[in-house]
């Protein structure tokens, strides 16, 4: 989609102005012109013909090029990054509107934002080599997949020890917790009730359509107050979800998890000042209308440039230290201990935490496997460019040793298509010689309201199933979803998930609001145990259940068109037909704990490039 479109322009435009400026009879062309007119630099001027009707493609058309193409234009731009940056960004920053990509401001944003970046990233990448081929898999699926090179290091998991403390189990006559699941908050500090919900830019609802003396334009569809379904979420709506969560409940939560992501999705004019003032103004939200800890994870839009995460084998400390400054001195401040801060301040975002006795959180920064966090591709050796893995495996073993149960919070779900497949298979190898030790791993990223499953095994059967990944439902309604969050009931000694409840807003009702005064109505829109209504009501909703749900969709359309509405929280995006290759690769990817599973077979065209790389969702 289009703000997925947009977080790649640095590295797309000047891939369209390749494909643009090649000529017919395959002579030289002109890459980059000095200031001289006479000192002109030839570069790789026998580019084919790849894409003949380049000029009329759209925001949402996919790069018609082939694999070998890919990796000529991306030597070419690293050859030009080297002669000359300036000129690199100056000429891509005229071509990317007259392609069409986006309007020019958000193209010369975005650039200025993205090109430094990946101008020092170039040079790293070895076009004909693993991290060329990788980069066209990933950015614009031109090649196969490619095998990790063999250098790549593994993590070394020892085998379960024969004196293992004995399973938790379940005492029922103690009161379960009540946990809330938030995520992709995606708060738009310039929301403007009245501005253009319809716009030409990635992001709307934004006042595009003011006028030079600040007054609004007649908008054709204007942005009702409470929000609408191409924007991100107004402060209001916020606010308002926030405090019908008592209500809702019966009672305060005992604590919340956030699967992250809160600044909106204007990656072409993000800021540090911009994204630490949504951080605060969002977290503090949460402090001030929860009345429950919140347990933060880092999300890919928390930083600007969004996406972009310096591993440490290329800047210790990070160029965006900033952000885990400002997160654990500030926004998390009160909800961590001062250890836990610490250990988060200086080890980019992860920690762990115990929020009661015998849970321990772990909270994993997943950009370390991003496809969009372009970094990664200058050092694409590193399986685990921040040892995270290894610390993963180490604080398993640690609460294996003792019997402690785990839950693992992320943003980016390991199984969606752009989560490197070395790193996920990596994560799924640990969680498949950790499972009885993890009780829950929970993500977000897809804003919608999802499952996924980890299997034993290759045999993906039901009884092969050992953990469920929850992917929360978001609250901004980008694009095409009510807004929505999830309640768990959770049992207090194994920490299992015995009943999971979502609850939405009807946003087509936004406007009609605004007529009339009121506020939304926020309901519960149904149970997870509504799929599986024979599953014993004393049992948890653990990865057995899942695995029977997903049967059951395979057996009975009527259940899974239920879950298709559901998966979309009731709104437009999960009212289009989903047919029987649509339906096959939802439940395809919802088999796949790694991202190595994962079905593309169900998209086409422009939605495999615009969809599967930001995870088989409307980004992110």
């Amino acid at each position: 989609m289009k703000a997925a479109l947009v977080g790649v322009l640095a590295f797309a435009a000047p891939v369209l102005l390749a494909l643009d400026l090649r000529n017919n009879d395959q002579t030289p062309f002109v890459l980059l012109q000095g200031e001289n007119s006479s000192n002109e630099t030839l570069i790789y001027g026998s580019i084919p013909e790849v894409d003949a009707d380049a000029p009329k493609r759209g925001p949402l058309d996919p790069p018609k090029i082939g694999c070998l193409e890919c990796k000529l234009i991306l030597q070419s731009l690293k050859t030009a990054a080297g002669i000359s940056p300036e000129n690199a960004m100056n000429v891509a920053a005229t071509l990317c509107p007259r392609f069409g990509v986006a309007d020019k401001d958000v193209c010369a944003g975005a650039i200025s934002l993205y090109g430094p970046h990946v101008l020092q990233i170039l040079p790293q990448i070895e076009p004909f080599g693993y991290s060329g081929a990788l980069g066209c898999a990933t950015i614009i699926h031109a090649c196969p997949y490619p095998a990790p090179p063999t250098s790549e290091e593994e993590i070394f998991l020892p085998p379960p020890p024969a004196d293992l403390p004995p399973p938790r189990e379940r005492n029922a006559s103690l009161e379960p917790l009540t946990i809330v699941h938030l995520s992709d908050w995606h708060y738009d500090p310039k929301y403007i009730a009245g501005s253009e919900v319809h716009c030409t830019k990635p992001l709307c609802c934004r006042g595009w359509n003011e006028t030079a003396d600040g007054e609004l334009k007649k908008a054709a569809f204007p942005a009702p107050s409470w929000g609408a379904y191409t924007c991100d979420a107004p402060q209001r709506l916020a606010v308002n979800m926030l405090e019908n969560v008592k209500r809702l409940l019966g009672k305060n939560p005992d604590f919340a998890i956030f699967t992250g992501d809160i600044p909106p999705h204007d990656v072409w004019e993000t800021t540090e000042d911009s994204t630490n003032l949504a951080e605060a103004t969002s977290f503090g939200t949460m402090r001030q209308y929860l009345k429950a800890p919140v347990f933060p994870t880092i999300g890919n839009h928390e930083t600007s440039p969004s996406d972009l995460f310096q591993p440490a084998s290329i800047s210790e400390p990070p160029e965006n230290q900033w952000l885990f400054d400002n997160l654990t001195k500030n926004s998390w401040y009160g909800w961590l201990t001062p250890e836990e801060l610490k250990y988060a301040r200086k080890n980019r975002g992860r920690y762990t935490t115990r929020p009661v006795d015998g849970l321990k959180i772990i909270s994993l920064n997943t950009n370390d496997c991003y496809a969009q966090n372009y970094w990664l591709f200058a050092d694409t050796t590193e399986l685990d460019p921040n040892g995270q893995l290894l610390w993963l495996a180490e604080e398993l073993a640690d609460s294996e040793a003792s019997g402690e149960r785990v839950w693992i919070i992320s943003h980016i779900p390991p199984g969606v298509p752009d989560c490197f497949r070395s790193w996920s298979e990596a994560h799924n190898k640990i969680v498949q010689r950790y499972w009885r030790t993890i009780a829950g791993v929970f993500s977000g990223h897809t804003h919608r309201d999802e499952v996924k499953l980890f299997y034993a095994n290759e045999s993906k059967s039901v009884s092969s199933a050992v953990v469920v990944n929850w992917i929360g439902p978001s609250l901004t309604p980008f694009t095409q979803l009510n807004p929505g969050w999830r309640a768990y009931t959770v049992d207090p000694v194994t920490f299992e998930v015995l009943e999971s409840r979502t609850f939405v807003t009807d946003l087509s009702l936004a406007a009609e609001l605004d007529r009339t005064g009121e506020e939304p109505d926020w309901f519960e829109e149904y149970s997870a145990r509504e799929y599986l209504p024979e599953w014993p009501k004393n049992a948890p909703l653990n990865a057995t259940f899942w695995a029977r749900v997903v049967e059951r969709f395979e057996a009975d359309e009527q259940v899974f068109q239920r879950y298709f509405l559901h998966r979309g929280k009731g709104g437009p995006s999960g009212q289009v037909p989903c047919d029987a290759e649509c339906k096959a690769h939802i439940v395809d990817n919802i088999r796949a704990g790694s991202s190595r599973d994962v079905n593309l077979a169900g998209l086409k065209g422009d939605e495999v490039w615009a969809k599967d790389l930001c995870g088989v969702h409307s980004h992110h």
